[in-house]
């Protein structure tokens, strides 16, 4: 049990090192004022990454679900069965993040798709999220969904919380919204890797969710 704990802890590792190689291929690039062609397209390579991770989260996510299930089913633990069932009724997010996704393309391309025709666009994004204010709406239910994951979370070994970092961020000491920080001004091909990673992170912290419950009921057994 113990081994396969840190191999999965491993496989999660990797997966945050490649995302993290892959964005910083697009802050280098623009740091060292590649054209917009360029930028573009490291945005696409690092989205088409984003998209392959979270498939490999997904199932890695649906193992330990499954295995929390299992140990709440064999010991008959009604309080564990409460929790999986609210995790089952508050997994509705990853539907509303998809659906703003796909909404978004199709607000910037008039068609649906999985690939941007305008990844360029900047009006658009900008007017969909922040003035249509579907940032904030997503910004309050990121905030729910963090509130209640930490509920779940029993404290013992392995505690640990969930935090989305949602405040208000201050760079240069100018204060900026969350949601203006993440999606006003940027590029569409941008605002659908923002997305991704929102859904990335979500999984993430599903993850460290069953784990903790998982550690916690079984130095509960010892």
């Amino acid at each position: 049990m113990a081994n396969s704990g840190k191999t999965s802890k491993h496989r999660v590792l990797c997966v945050a090192v490649a995302l993290g190689c892959s964005l910083f291929g697009i802050l280098l690039g623009i740091s060292l004022n590649l054209n917009s062609h360029d930028v573009i397209r490291s945005y696409q390579n690092s989205q088409a990454t984003l998209v392959q991770n979270n498939e490999k989260l997904k199932v890695m996510r649906d193992a330990e679900w499954h295995r929390l299930a299992d140990i709440a089913h064999e010991n008959e633990d009604s309080t564990l069965f409460r929790t999986l069932c609210g995790l089952s009724d508050q997994s509705v997010i990853y539907q509303y993040v998809d659906s703003l996704r796909t909404a978004l393309i199709i607000y910037v391309d008039g068609v649906q798709g999985e690939q941007l025709r305008r990844p360029d666009a900047v009006s658009d994004p900008t007017f969909f999220m922040i003035n249509q204010e579907n940032a904030r709406e997503l910004r309050d239910k990121l905030q729910q969904y963090q509130d209640f994951l930490n509920s779940c979370i029993r404290k013992g070994y392995g505690y640990t919380t969930v935090d989305f970092e949602l405040n208000d961020r201050y760079p240069f000491g100018r204060r900026v919204s969350w949601e203006s920080y993440h999606f006003e001004n940027v590029m569409a091909i941008e605002a659908v890797c923002q997305l991704d990673m929102i859904k990335q992170q979500l999984m993430m912290a599903d993850l460290t969710v069953f784990r903790s419950l998982i550690h916690a009921y079984e130095k509960s057994r010892n």
